[in-house]
Formats: C-alpha cells, sequence, structure tokens
C-alpha cells in the first residue's frame, strides 16, 4: 500500500490541470473511472469529476479507504460513517479526505484532499478536482484542479483512509531533501523517457510511471541495475 505521501504527490502533480483543455472526451479521471467500473457515462464531457479525482489519487498511490472509489460525494460520507472512518476538523490531517456542503442542507457536494490543517484558524488547505481557482466561479463544478482554503463552516465531514499498515515505513524512511532528488535521478536513468505504451506522454503522466514500475519489477536485469545505482548512492551518502 501507498502513504499520505504518495497521494499527496500525486494530488500535487495535477494542479492546474482544466477539463476545459483537455485534448480528449470528458477528463483524465473521468476516463479512467469509467475504465474501473466498465461504466462509459462517466468518461463523456460534462460529468462532475471531484470524487473522481480524489478517487484516482487514492488508487494510485494504493490506498484503500471507505465508500471509495467513488463519484458521488454522499456515499463516501455513507461509507466513512458506516466504517467509523471519520474525524473531526481540528483532527483532519494530510491525506484525508475532506466533503463540503455549501448549502447547509446536509448533503455533501463536493470533495477535497487535505494537504494542511491550521485548527487554531478554523480552515484547511486542500488539493481539489473540479474546483475554480479562486471564489470566483463554481466551487463543485469549475473544471480545474486547484489549492484551495477552505473554512471548517462548509465541511460536512472528514474521512480517513486507511494509511496505519504503511505510514510507520514512511517515517522511519526520513530521506532529506537532497537524498530525495538523488533517488529521482536514479529513477529517471533507470526509466529514461522510455514510452512503451507509444503514447508520447511525460514522463510526469502517472498511468505512464505505473506501466513503467510494473515493467522494471518484471525485468530482473532493470532490478540488478536499479541495486547498482542505489550502492553508489549508499556510498554516496556516506
Amino acid at each position: 500500500m501507498g502513504t499520505i505521501s504518495d497521494v499527496l504527490y500525486c494530488a500535487r502533480d495535477w494542479i492546474g490541470y482544466s477539463r476545459w483543455t483537455d485534448p480528449e472526451e470528458g477528463t483524465v479521471f473521468g476516463r479512467w473511472f469509467a475504465e474501473k467500473t466498465g461504466e462509459p457515462y462517466f468518461g463523456v464531457s460534462g460529468v462532475p469529476y471531484c470524487a473522481m479525482f480524489a478517487s484516482y489519487c487514492l488508487d494510485w498511490a494504493g490506498v484503500p479507504c471507505a465508500g471509495m472509489p467513488s463519484a458521488y460525494c454522499p456515499d463516501i460520507v455513507s461509507a466513512g460513517e458506516d466504517a467509523g472512518a471519520t474525524v473531526s476538523c481540528e483532527d483532519a490531517e494530510p491525506g484525508d479526505i475532506v466533503l463540503f456542503d455549501w448549502g447547509s442542507d446536509g448533503l455533501a457536494d463536493h470533495v477535497g484532499i487535505v494537504e494542511e490543517n491550521h485548527p487554531g484558524d478554523g480552515y484547511m488547505t486542500t488539493i481539489e478536482g473540479n474546483t475554480s481557482g479562486g471564489s470566483a466561479g463554481s466551487q463543485s463544478n469549475g473544471g480545474v484542479v486547484a489549492r484551495r482554503q477552505r473554512g471548517y463552516g462548509s465541511v460536512r465531514c472528514v474521512v480517513r483512509p486507511d494509511y496505519t499498515e504503511n505510514q510507520e515505513d514512511e517515517e522511519d524512511m526520513g530521506l532529506t531533501e537532497h537524498q530525495d532528488k538523488l533517488l529521482a535521478t536514479i529513477y529517471e536513468q533507470v526509466t529514461g523517457t522510455y514510452d512503451p505504451t507509444n503514447r508520447g506522454v511525460e514522463l510526469n503522466d502517472h498511468d505512464h510511471i505505473k506501466y513503467i514500475g510494473k515493467a522494471v519489477a518484471d525485468n530482473a536485469a532493470a532490478i540488478k541495475a536499479v541495486d547498482a545505482k542505489l550502492d553508489k548512492l549508499i556510498e554516496k551518502l556516506g
């Protein structure tokens, strides 16, 4: 399973995406959900994708969460409450799933991923799909992935994904920024700009990275190459 850092990495990497400039029908997240569920409807243009964006990030990271994957916010609320996975706004942590109720009618209208929580000031910094970049425009159907700040007053509930099995390992790594960059360099050296899908996509395309990662994992020679480079990294780190 993945970690909080994995989920946030995926979410941050999509900031700036816009359905209005997507060259294909629908959205990246809707097309993914349509393929995952076998329901073509979700891949067409005009389908709100906030819940599918959050689901995509969790799925990419391999993190399970009550009620997800989902395309409907109220279902996530119900599943989270039934599973006992909800926490208060004050206790929300990075990587949690936050659902919003704009009309205060008890029905969740929108969902995002908590990036930072500021309980002393009563707000969260979130990364959300299908919102607007600012206060103008639709907050739950604006079409873009953006970093937002949301007050506790608009929160319906917060659902915590199941990170319990992997967070200890992540925290024990304790990599410095420099070490993290060295590891990233090793990854690029091993994979290069290899494009086995012939889609002409950049290396930061998540589906492409997953495809390459599996190919590397299945290739003993590639694994040996990674091991050799990791040995050199260890030498550099002393």
